[in-house]
């Protein structure tokens, strides 16, 4: 259903079934609603003004790629005034190994009035907010639970949000990297240490 302004939840997007290929696979940020808050400092506004997340995922069948921020962010007007702080990206930092991700996104305040224009918000804009997306490719076979444990979405006046991560899933078929990535690990494993 639309946004209700009654909580703040975060939500992993990416395809369910995948087959092992070279073809990057995407999985999306969304915000899909944000608790409604009472103002603490004036001329500051509610809305979302930042955001950090840290992915988890399997690297034994995908490796993160890239990240980028999603492109509404820089196009919503909540109030209607024709201000629209730009975003600037925090991140990626990837690490492959320990299969995590850890990206983010903050408004910047470039110009007087700013700071009192309102943030992204779901719920005055009826529907869900894609804040960003990670690249992933696919290295083998597998279901891959996509997760976060670490979670902070900013509010004006650097207040946080305290907010929920529904998390996603991908199940990654045999295909031509499993393939390969087999008969690589067949060739590595006959080799003497």
């Amino acid at each position: 259903g639309p946004p209700t302004g009654k909580s703040t939840l975060l939500r992993l997007k990416a395809p369910e079934k995948v087959t092992c290929s070279s073809t990057p696979l995407e999985l999306e940020i969304f915000l899909d609603d944000l608790e409604a808050r009472p103002l603490k400092l004036e001329g500051i506004n509610q809305g979302l003004r930042g955001f950090q997340i840290q992915i988890h995922y399997d690297p034994s069948v995908l490796q993160a790629e890239s990240a980028s921020l999603g492109s509404a962010l820089a196009s919503i007007d909540v109030d209607g005034d024709g201000v629209i702080p730009p975003w600037a990206p925090a991140g990626p930092h990837i690490d492959n190994e320990a299969g995590t991700a850890f990206f983010g996104g903050l408004a910047l305040i470039t110009g007087p009035g700013q700071s009192e224009d309102p943030g992204p918000d779901p719920v005055a804009r009826g529907a869900p907010i894609l804040l960003g997306a990670v690249q992933f490719r696919t290295v083998g076979e597998g279901s891959a639970q996509l997760s976060s444990s670490r979670l902070l979405l900013l509010a004006g006046g650097a207040e946080t949000y305290q907010g929920s991560v529904a998390a996603g899933q991908v199940s990654v078929g045999a295909g031509p990297c499993a393939a390969r990535l087999a008969s690589m690990s067949s060739r590595e494993s006959g080799r003497p240490c």
